[in-house]
């Protein structure tokens, strides 16, 4: 297979991910604590996930399912990662052109989103970064996507799907959990 598609899709097939729950430790202003996290560690990655959180065997195309723990799965939930060959070949606008056919096509079935546009930046560990959301027809943002990319190695793609019918508040906390997972990702 093409290494570009290759690449492309598997930061696209990251959109089989559930949603995240909340996990214990958070503060009154929804932000994780320091100890509610752990360490996994990959041979192409390491991340921060919420104690307690499953992780998934990594699938042949390189996603690894993140599940909250088994008394928190009842909202449903979770994140994933995705790896894919980079190498620093494929442009934004072509990671993001073909990860979002991906999400698109196998979203659940009846639902409808629509990606906003991407911004290119920098992750808190010094990655080149480019990040979207997908919104509803009704405007809710229901899940963020993050790739981070260096030239001498594979992608790395990271998502969270949003609960669409969950107050501010949970919400927060979901974005909050999964940032921490964004800003501590080291790629290997």
């Amino acid at each position: 297979m093409h290494t570009a598609l290759r690449a492309a899709m598997a930061a696209g097939a990251i959109a089989f991910a559930l949603t995240p729950r909340l996990a214990a430790g958070d503060d009154a202003a929804g932000r994780p604590a320091a100890a509610s996290f752990r360490r996994v560690e990959t041979q192409r990655y390491t991340i921060e996930v919420p104690e307690g959180w499953e992780v998934g065997e990594e699938t042949p195309f390189g996603q690894r399912e993140l599940l909250p723990a088994q008394a928190e799965r009842a909202g449903g939930g979770s994140m994933s990662t995705m790896t894919g060959p980079g190498l620093g070949r494929q442009s934004w606008a072509d990671l993001y052109r073909t990860s979002n056919y991906f999400i698109t096509r196998y979203s659940a079935e009846g639902q409808k989103m629509k990606p906003g546009p991407f911004r290119v930046g920098k992750t808190a560990q010094g990655y080149a970064s480019c990040s979207w959301s997908m919104s509803t027809a009704d405007g809710a943002t229901v899940q963020r996507h993050v790739i981070l990319k260096r030239a001498d190695t594979d992608i790395l793609a990271l998502s969270v799907k949003l609960p669409a019918a969950t107050d501010r508040d949970r919400r927060s906390q979901i974005e909050a959990r999964f940032r921490h997972m964004v800003d501590t990702a080291v790629m290997r």
